[in-house]
């Protein structure tokens, strides 16, 4: 299994921007399916970086749609060494 890094930034607009990015990037991440052991690495005001193992083949699926519900966007996704 391989351990993947996703960073985040909040998308302008979003309803949830009352809350932390550490918060609903977390939420994000949580809520997608096949996803392990999933870590808040860093956070700041305008990203929050995330990781997460991936015991699927190929690359983790990060459906964009449900990025627009959390008022996100991703800005990288790469392999991480554990």
């Amino acid at each position: 299994m391989l351990r993947y890094q996703i960073v985040l930034r909040r998308r302008l607009g979003s309803l949830l921007d009352l809350l932390p990015l550490r918060v609903v990037a977390l939420a994000y991440v949580q809520s997608l399916e096949g996803l392990r052991d999933v870590r808040l690495e860093y956070a700041s005001g305008k990203h929050a970086v995330l990781s997460f193992v991936w015991p699927g083949e190929g690359t983790p699926v990060i459906p964009e749609v449900y990025l627009d519900r959390y008022g996100l966007e991703r800005t990288e996704l790469a392999e991480t060494v554990t």
